[in-house]
C-alpha cells in the first residue's frame, strides 16, 4: 500500500469515528472547520440516449410537482429527488430551468439541496450546465438560498471551480453577500490546496467583512489563529504551498488526530459543529464506498449490497441505498432476490431516513412481499411523515390488497387531512385498475363522510376524495359530482367530470360542454372525453368540432381526444349523416382527408351504395388537390373514374380530366400515358379532344426527355398507341415533335 493510500485510509477511519460520535448528539449549527476530505475528479458520463415520450411526460410531472405553490416541502423534495434519478439531457435542462427561472425561492432551494445530496452520492452527476445558475444564486436576496447554492457548488470538483468562486469573492464591485457566499462555497473544501490558494489573497481585500470571513475560513486548514494578519497568513501559505501532495495530506491527517485527542474535552463544541462535520464525513465515506462498489466484479456486487444493507453503520446502509437507486436510474436494474429481501427488512426494521429511502425504491417493484411489508409497516407507524410516504407508496403499487388499509385510513379518527388526502389519492389510483368494482364498496360511505367533513377551502383534499369516488364507478356520488361542477377550480372540476363520465350520467352535459373551452387544458381534456362518450345532440358534436381546430385548441392531447370523440360519435350515426359530417371538417382539411379516407375504406368493404362511395371519393380528391397532395388525389380520382366508366356515368370524362390534371401536377408526375389511354376512348366530342390535347401537349413540350429516357420512350409508346382517328391535327403534331426528341436520346439497351 502506498503512503498516500495509507494517509487517505487513516483520514477515512478518523473521519468515520468522528461522524459516528457526532450522530449520537443532537445536531446544531456548525461553526467549526470541516473535516478534511478528498474530492474525486468528475469524469464525463457516457452520453445518455434521448428520453422516451414516457420519460418526457414523467419529467413534466416532476416539474409540476416541484413548482406547485401548494406543495409541502417534503413533497417538493420527493419530486426533486425523482427528477434527479433521470440522467438525460432533458432532465439536466429542466434542472437548469428550475434554478434559473423558478420564482419561488423555496423551489430553487429544494433543487439545490437535492442536487447537493445527489452529487455527493454520485459525483458523475455534477453537470457543468448547473454551475452558471448556481453562481448567479450566490447573489440571491435570501440567506438560505445563498447558503444552498454555496453548498451545491462545493460538491463540484474544487480545483476546477475554485478560480471562478475566487474571482467572485475578490470582486470589490460585487455585493457583499455574494462575495461572502462565494467564500462559503470555497470553505467547504479547504483541505484542497487549490481552494486555499483562492482564500489567501482575499486577506488583502478592501472590505473588512471579506478579510475577516476569509481568515475564519482559512483556520480549518491550519489549526492556527492568525486573525487578519496578512503577513503571517502569507508566510504560512508559502510553507504549505511548497509541500508535496503527500505532505499536505499528512498535515491534514495530523489535524484530525488533534481533534480526536481533544474530542471529549470539546464535546459541547463538537455538538455545534455536528451538522457540517457529519455531512463531510458522510460524503467522504460515500465516495470511497461508491468507488469500491464500482471496482467490484459484477457477480460480487449483489453480495456486497446485501452486506452493506445489514451493516451496523448508518452511513454505509444509506450509501448502499443510494447505489441501488443509481443502478435503477442508470441501468434500469430493479432490486430482486436477496437485495430485495434486505430492502424489505430495512423498511420494517430500519431507522427513519433508511426506511424512507428503502420505501422509495421498493414501491416501484411489483412484488407481493413489498405490498405486504408496506401494509405491515403502516399498521404500526406513528411518524406522520412516514405514514404519508407509506400511503403514497400503496397508490404507486396499485395493488387491490391495499384497499382495506386505505379505507381504514379514511375512517381513522386521528388521521390528519394530509393523511386522508394521500389515502384517497392512492385509493383512486388503485380503483382505476380494479375490474371488480364490488371490492370498492366498503369505501363508498367513508368517502362520502370525509367529503362532507372536509374543509371547503382544502382543495387538495376535496380533489383527492373526488378522484377516489370517480375511481369506484359508483352512481352514489352523482349528486356530489354535479355540485362540484359548479366550482371554478380545475382540481375539483377534473375528477367531477371524470366521475360523471365513468357512470354515464348525462344530466350535466350542458355544463360539461361549456368546460370544453375552459382555460385549463386538463379540464378541457376531461370535458372533451365526457362529451364524446355521453353526447347525443348537435351541440355536443359542435363542441367537439371546435376543439379540433389548432387555431382554437392549442393542446394536442385535447385535439386528439376531440378527434377520437368525433369519430366515435359519428360511428353511431347513419351513413348519410357520416358523409354529410365531412362538410363540418372544412376548417381542418387534414382531418377531413383522414375522415373521408377512413369512410371510403369502410364503404368499399361494406357494400355501400356506389354513388355514395363515389361522392365520398370525389370530395376526398377535391380536398387533397386543395392541399397540394396531387399523387394521393390522383389515386382516388383513378378509382372514381373507373367506377363512373363502368356504369356509364355522364361525368366520367370530367373526372378523367381531373385525374389527368392531378397526375401532371404530382411531383414527380405520375403515369400520364396510362391516364391518356384510359380517358381518350371516352373523349367523344371535338371539344373534349381539344381539352385533352391542350392539357397534354404543353407537358410533352416541356418534358426533359434526357433526364429519364426510358420513361420518355414508354410515354411515347403509350401515347402513340391511342386511337386518335379523326382527332385534330395538333395531336399528331405534338406526338411527332415529342417522338423526334425521344428518338434523339440514347437508348441504354443498344450496344455501345
Amino acid at each position: 500500500m502506498s503512503r498516500r493510500t495509507a494517509v487517505l485510509a487513516a483520514i477515512l477511519v478518523l473521519g468515520a469515528a468522528i461522524g459516528a460520535r457526532a450522530v449520537q448528539t443532537e445536531p446544531t449549527e456548525q461553526t467549526g472547520p470541516p473535516p478534511p476530505t478528498t474530492q474525486p475528479a468528475v469524469t464525463p458520463a457516457p452520453q445518455p440516449a434521448p428520453a422516451s415520450a414516457d420519460n418526457l411526460k414523467q419529467l413534466d410531472t416532476c416539474r409540476e410537482g416541484i413548482i406547485d405553490a401548494n406543495a409541502r416541502e417534503a413533497d417538493r423534495q420527493r419530486w426533486a429527488e425523482l427528477l434527479f434519478t433521470y440522467d438525460s439531457p432533458e432532465a439536466t435542462d429542466l434542472v437548469v430551468t428550475l434554478l434559473s427561472s423558478a420564482q419561488a425561492p423555496a423551489v430553487r432551494r429544494t433543487v439545490c439541496n437535492v442536487m447537493t445530496e445527489t452529487i455527493r452520492a454520485h459525483p458523475a452527476r455534477a453537470k457543468t450546465k448547473f454551475v452558471p445558475p448556481l453562481l448567479d444564486m450566490l447573489g440571491a436576496d435570501e440567506a438560505k438560498l445563498r447558503a444552498a447554492a454555496a453548498e451545491a457548488l462545493s460538491t463540484f470538483p474544487p480545483a476546477e471551480l475554485a478560480p471562478q468562486l475566487g474571482a467572485i469573492a475578490a470582486d470589490e464591485k460585487a455585493p457583499l453577500n455574494k462575495r461572502l457566499a462565494a467564500i462559503d462555497a470555497l470553505s467547504r473544501n479547504t483541505q484542497i490546496r487549490a481552494v486555499v490558494a483562492q482564500l489567501v489573497p482575499l486577506l488583502k481585500s478592501e472590505s473588512v467583512e471579506v478579510r475577516s470571513y476569509a481568515a475564519q475560513r482559512l483556520e480549518p486548514a491550519s489549526l492556527e489563529t492568525f486573525g487578519d494578519d496578512v503577513a503571517r497568513w502569507q508566510a504560512w501559505w508559502k510553507v504549505n504551498q511548497a509541500l508535496t501532495d503527500e505532505q499536505w495530506l499528512e498535515k491534514q491527517l495530523e489535524i484530525y488526530r488533534q481533534r480526536a485527542r481533544t474530542i471529549e474535552d470539546r464535546f459541547e463544541d463538537l455538538k455545534r459543529r455536528t451538522a457540517h462535520d457529519r455531512e463531510s464525513t458522510i460524503n467522504f465515506v460515500r465516495t470511497l464506498q461508491s468507488e469500491l462498489f464500482r471496482a467490484l466484479p459484477a457477480e460480487q456486487r449483489r453480495t456486497k449490497l446485501v452486506e452493506w444493507l445489514a451493516s451496523p453503520i448508518g452511513i454505509v446502509r444509506l450509501t448502499a441505498l443510494d447505489l441501488i437507486k443509481a443502478r435503477i436510474a442508470d441501468e434500469g436494474q430493479s432490486p430482486e432476490g436477496a437485495v430485495l429481501k434486505s430492502l424489505v427488512r430495512l423498511l420494517l426494521e430500519g431507522e427513519g431516513t433508511e426506511q424512507r429511502e428503502a420505501l422509495l425504491i421498493v414501491q416501484n417493484v411489483n412484488d407481493p412481499s413489498v405490498v405486504s411489508a408496506v401494509l405491515s409497516r403502516l399498521s404500526v407507524e406513528t411518524d406522520a411523515t412516514m405514514r404519508l410516504a407509506l400511503l403514497t407508496a400503496l397508490g404507486r403499487m396499485r395493488d387491490p390488497a391495499a384497499i382495506p388499509a386505505l379505507v381504514a385510513e379514511l375512517q381513522r379518527a386521528d388521521a390528519t387531512p394530509a393523511m386522508v388526502r394521500e389515502a384517497a389519492a392512492s385509493l383512486g389510483r388503485i380503483a382505476e385498475r380494479v375490474n371488480e368494482k364490488q371490492t370498492l364498496q366498503p369505501a363508498i360511505e367513508p368517502l362520502k363522510k370525509r367529503f362532507e367533513e372536509a374543509d371547503p377551502d382544502d382543495t387538495a383534499l376535496r380533489a383527492a376524495l373526488l378522484s377516489a369516488m370517480a375511481g369506484t364507478g359508483d352512481r352514489a356520488f352523482v349528486p356530489i359530482y354535479s355540485e362540484a361542477l359548479n366550482s371554478d377550480n380545475p382540481r375539483i372540476l377534473q375528477p367531477a367530470i371524470r366521475g360523471l363520465r365513468l357512470v354515464g350520467d348525462r344530466t350535466r352535459l350542458p355544463r360539461i360542454r361549456d368546460l370544453t373551452s375552459n382555460s385549463d387544458p386538463l379540464v378541457r381534456l376531461d370535458a372533451i372525453k365526457a362529451v364524446a362518450e355521453l353526447g347525443r345532440d348537435a351541440e355536443d358534436l359542435q363542441s367537439l368540432l371546435i376543439r379540433l381546430n389548432p387555431s382554437i385548441e392549442s393542446n394536442k392531447l385535447a385535439r386528439d381526444a376531440a378527434w377520437t370523440g368525433f369519430r366515435d360519435y359519428m360511428s353511431r350515426r347513419s351513413l348519410a349523416e357520416r358523409i354529410d359530417a365531412s362538410q363540418r371538417l372544412r376548417d381542418t382539411p387534414d382531418l377531413e382527408v383522414r375522415y373521408l379516407g377512413d369512410l371510403a375504406d369502410t364503404m368499399a368493404t361494406s357494400g355501400a351504395d356506389p354513388k355514395e362511395l363515389e361522392r365520398v371519393r370525389d370530395r376526398l380528391a377535391t380536398v387533397l388537390v386543395g392541399l397540394g397532395r396531387f399523387s394521393e388525389a390522383a389515386g382516388h380520382l383513378r378509382l372514381l373514374f373507373q367506377r363512373q366508366v363502368d356504369r356509364g356515368a355522364d361525368g366520367a370524362f370530367a373526372t378523367g380530366m381531373r385525374w389527368l390534371d392531378a397526375t401532371l401536377q404530382a411531383d414527380p408526375a405520375g403515369d400520364v400515358g396510362e391516364v391518356v389511354q384510359a380517358v381518350a376512348p371516352i373523349a367523344k366530342t371535338e371539344d373534349e379532344r381539344n381539352r385533352l390535347i391542350d392539357k397534354v401537349a404543353p407537358y410533352l413540350e416541356k418534358l426533359d426527355v434526357a433526364k429519364d429516357p426510358a420513361r420518355a420512350r414508354k410515354l411515347n409508346k403509350d401515347l402513340t398507341s391511342v386511337d386518335a382517328t379523326n382527332w385534330p391535327t395538333k395531336w399528331s403534331e405534338a406526338l411527332t415533335a415529342f417522338a423526334a426528341r425521344v428518338d434523339g436520346t440514347p437508348n441504354e439497351n443498344m450496344p455501345k
